[in-house]
């Protein structure tokens, strides 16, 4: 009797009522080549408590082919890819900083916010998210709560007029994307 409970426990778990192992999350995406091919696909995030686990996502990305075979690229292998839920895009590059390269961080994708003359990026380092701001000609920035608006005005000092419209007490972190786009729109020399 045991035993057949216990089978019964594992068709159901596997099968899942309709939320089981057995079924992954799909979604429209792509993928481009080390050529750099742009190949529509869906890609099968990994999941962890009904979110996107972005730590993973960093290191690996799986792509289910019109076959229905599972495919699992790693940085190596090709420069980037993405992929849409009903609330996000989500847009990763392999290995993107070009000068004062993260040796410590090893080859990973990393989450692109902005890509423009200042990008905005996001590194999963033991699970919690570091932005980091690249600039070409420049050391990259890992952004700090404590330091944040001094580190800004420093990394951005070519365009002080930026900084006049925020006061000191409003500038912080959350508004880095705001920050960052009104740079590349408005001071950022192409």
């Amino acid at each position: 009797m045991k035993r057949i409970l216990w089978l019964v426990f594992l068709a159901f778990f596997f099968t899942g009522n309709g939320k089981g192992l057995a079924q992954k999350l799909q979604l429209p995406g792509y993928y481009i080549t080390l050529k750099g091919d742009t190949i529509r696909a869906t890609v099968v995030p990994y999941v962890e408590r009904k979110e996107i686990n972005l730590a993973i996502a960093q290191h690996r990305v799986r792509i289910l082919e019109a076959n229905g075979k599972m495919k699992i690229f790693r940085p190596e292998e090709i420069r980037a890819y993405g992929f849409s839920t009903a609330e996000s895009t989500f847009e990763f590059i392999a290995n993107p900083f070009q000068e004062g390269k993260f040796e410590d961080f090893g080859s990973k994708f990393v989450q692109v916010l902005i890509y423009d003359s200042v990008c905005v990026f996001v590194l999963y380092y033991a699970e919690y998210p570091l932005i980091v701001l690249s600039r070409k000609g420049w050391d990259n920035l890992i952004l700090d709560r404590v330091f944040f608006k001094k580190d800004i005005k420093q990394y951005l000092k070519d365009c002080p007029e930026l900084f006049e419209s925020f006061e000191n007490s409003e500038l912080k972190m959350k508004q880095v994307l705001t920050i960052v786009s009104l740079y590349n729109r408005t001071c950022a020399k192409n």
